[in-house]
């Protein structure tokens, strides 16, 4: 399969508490993971961790992708690079 990605932190600010769902999509807007769905958490800095894998447990390729937040009205999106592992 694909190379072994390291996990990474996944940091966002909340205004407010509010139901936060954060997802893992990639380039081409196709869904890779849930990370949280309409978790309630607290207002201020909080991190959520992905493991680097896909919705079936198996590593994602090298490469780019776009985290998205969403919470409440508000959505937030970031890009991510996962780095290949292997040499």
């Amino acid at each position: 399969g694909g190379g072994f990605a390291a996990a990474m932190d996944i940091s966002f600010a909340l205004g407010r508490a509010a139901p936060t769902t954060v997802r893992i999509f990639d380039m081409a807007g196709h869904l890779i993971r849930t990370l949280t769905a309409s978790e309630d958490l607290a207002p201020g800095s909080n991190v959520t961790t992905w493991d680097g894998r896909d919705q079936d447990g198996r590593s994602v390729f090298a490469g780019t992708y776009v985290v998205l937040v969403e919470t409440g009205d508000r959505t937030a999106s970031k890009i991510v690079a996962v780095v290949n592992g292997q040499r």
